[in-house]
């Protein structure tokens, strides 16, 4: 019953306040990534024309859901998407407009993306591991990293993820919205951590991707539209 209600709100930009859409948001989780297709035309959209034209894949932007984010200061409550983008909202975190990495409320994201949003639902073996993977220390160690970070918009990191080669792998230094997420789930543990981050592409965290592996037998649901 729960995958019906979340269902009905498909393409339903004005259900925003239903029942549905809030048992959608209710049941969210931290880990849990949005996967976006961005359909806007304005000078942000060239950077995701650009990723489109790479990968060759609908897919542009990712972020991931954190519910309560205990790991900021101060302290936040409510769903929030922990991405690296543009946004013409302050980061609730320090009220700073940033092109970088920022948490922006669900809401705010949903409402203000031109383009059309699928949900991948994370699932572990048990709300134990669950737990264990994404602990506070962890998520603070994590966001003492990427926090403030700029968007990556160094023309040589663009060309090396298009190749699959760098010569500079795993930066910490800017993060665009795949390498922020892969980032992530590599220090919790649920990628090698060897796997190079900086070349991540928002296709990668996509059911296309045939290759996306995690570890501890931890999945990601099929997505499924929720905007747009």
């Amino acid at each position: 019953m729960k995958k019906e209600a979340e269902m009905k709100i498909l393409n339903q930009k004005q259900n925003l306040d239903s029942d549905e859409f809030k048992t959608l948001k209710a049941t969210l989780k931290t880990g849990d990534l949005l996967v976006c297709d961005d359909l806007q035309h304005n000078s942000w959209g060239v950077f995701s024309w650009f990723i489109k034209f790479m990968t060759q894949s609908d897919y542009s932007h990712v972020g991931m859901v954190v519910v309560d984010p205990e790991m900021t200061t101060p302290k936040l409550k409510g769903v929030y998407v922990w991405t690296s983008g543009i946004s013409d909202t302050p980061d609730p975190e320090d009220n700073k407009k940033k092109f970088g990495v920022q948490f922006v409320e669900f809401d705010e994201f949903l409402q203000t993306y031109e383009g059309k949003i699928y949900v991948r639902r994370l699932n572990c073996e048990s709300q134990e591991q669950y737990h264990k993977l994404f602990n506070i220390n962890t998520l603070q160690e994590i966001h003492k990293v990427v926090y403030d970070k700029p968007y990556d918009i160094v023309v040589s990191d663009w060309i090396e993820a298009y190749y699959k080669k760098d010569p500079n792998p795993q930066k910490t230094s800017r993060f665009w919205c795949s390498a922020l997420i892969g980032y992530i789930y590599t220090k919790i543990t649920l990628f090698e951590d060897t796997l190079d981050w900086s070349i991540l592409t928002p296709s990668y965290f996509s059911s296309e991707n045939k290759t996306f592996k995690m570890l501890h037998n931890v999945k990601l649901e099929k997505e499924y539209q929720i905007w747009g």
